[in-house]
């Protein structure tokens, strides 16, 4: 037991605030290939999972908010999507293991070992949970983000250091994870032996914890991870279970800042609030969102079926339109909390880093993923 307890203490490390930026750290991943999108069921589908609606409490979007770690920003790389599977990862072990929600773990490790000889950034929540649970995942102080994208007209010295010396995919892979993606192929003696091309006792630290992670905490259980039903989406938030959310990006829906070179204006007012609209068919944003495709990964807390929302949206004819939207997802970004959603509030109390999105875009153009984790005695 005090083994136990004192691996545990491994994992309790402060909140990591964000740093404040003029940049809003609202960088995206590229776009998936293809959604899952989730849909009402029908009189011949499965029945619903009442095993959720048996549960002995009903949670509100606050109660799952109160089991999240702190917001986050993922900088300038596209890595929306390790911020919200390490997010949703957190809260499951705060919720299922009582951890402390100053529990902090490395997203640059995940992303590190997911880029392994890849050319191109981007991932998606189902890969994610498939290494994390193949991996595991050591705390953040062990292995700190790095927020910093590295290209190859710009490497800063850090960047030279590391990858300065390959080529190929193997240097292209470095700039994506910041480590020679050979690394994580050698042995603990080549890692420690400061006279070796391989030497990082840093990344032979963290792959030993978070080896001693995934063993002690991290099982996939057989459910499915896409969850393709609208009211069993709503039924797991009721009963306290996060999910992710990954989507296709509309700039305009978003008030993103590079909305304006699809000819959209920006509401900041919207932006501060946390407030996602919709690409309503006609208008600019839906058509010409696609110019420049991406993504974003987002972690679900809530729902509210009668909460409206009102946009306005430029359409194609040069005319502005006011639309309102019945029904919203509740969600936590990986954008700080300091920019986007600064303002955010819900029933009074403010959540900043924090967002609504219309259900109507989320149904159309999202996957929802729920983590489907064991409970290790």
């Amino acid at each position: 037991m005090k083994l136990f307890r004192s691996f545990l203490a491994l994992f309790l490390f402060p909140i990591l605030v964000p740093l404040a930026n003029a940049d809003d750290h609202a960088y995206l991943d590229p776009p998936r290939a293809s959604h899952e999108h989730p849909t009402e069921r029908k009189d011949s589908d499965a029945p619903p999972n009442f095993a959720l609606e048996r549960a002995a409490r009903v949670f509100s979007t606050e109660d799952v908010i109160a089991q999240q770690t702190s917001v986050k920003a993922q900088g300038s790389r596209g890595t929306c999507s390790i911020f919200s599977s390490v997010a949703l990862l957190e809260s499951l072990l705060i919720s299922n293991y009582g951890l402390s929600t100053a529990l902090d773990l490395s997203e640059e490790w995940l992303e590190y070992t997911l880029m392994y000889y890849r050319t191109s950034d981007g991932s998606f929540s189902a890969t994610n949970f498939q290494k994390l649970a193949s991996v595991g995942i050591p705390r953040e102080a062990s292995l700190p983000y790095l927020g910093e994208a590295w290209t190859a007209e710009n490497l800063p010295p850090l960047a030279q250091e590391r990858c300065g010396d390959l080529s190929g995919n193997r240097f292209a892979s470095c700039l994506l994870g910041h480590r020679d993606p050979e690394l994580i192929n050698r042995s603990d003696t080549e890692l420690l032996n400061s006279g070796s091309r391989f030497y990082d006792p840093e990344l032979q630290a963290a792959r030993v914890e978070a080896a001693n992670f995934r063993d002690r905490f991290i099982e996939l259980s057989n459910e499915p991870i896409q969850v393709g039903y609208i009211d069993n989406i709503k039924a797991k938030l009721r009963s306290g279970q996060p999910l992710t959310l990954d989507i296709d990006f509309y700039y305009g829906a978003w008030n993103h800042r590079k909305a304006p070179d699809i000819g959209v204006e920006r509401d900041m007012n919207s932006w501060a609030q946390g407030i996602v609209g919709y690409p309503e068919s006609g208008s600019t944003d839906r058509a010409r969102s696609h110019e420049m495709p991406a993504g974003h990964s987002v972690v679900i807390v809530g729902y509210d079926d009668n909460r409206v929302v009102r946009v306005r949206s430029k359409m194609q004819d040069g005319s502005v339109r006011e639309f309102s939207y019945r029904g919203v997802y509740y969600f936590k970004n990986s954008w700080g909390a300091d920019n986007f959603g600064v303002n955010f509030s819900l029933r009074g109390n403010s959540y900043p880093g924090y967002g609504m999105i219309t259900q109507k875009y989320a149904h159309e153009y999202g996957t929802f993923s729920q983590m489907p984790l064991l409970v290790r005695n």
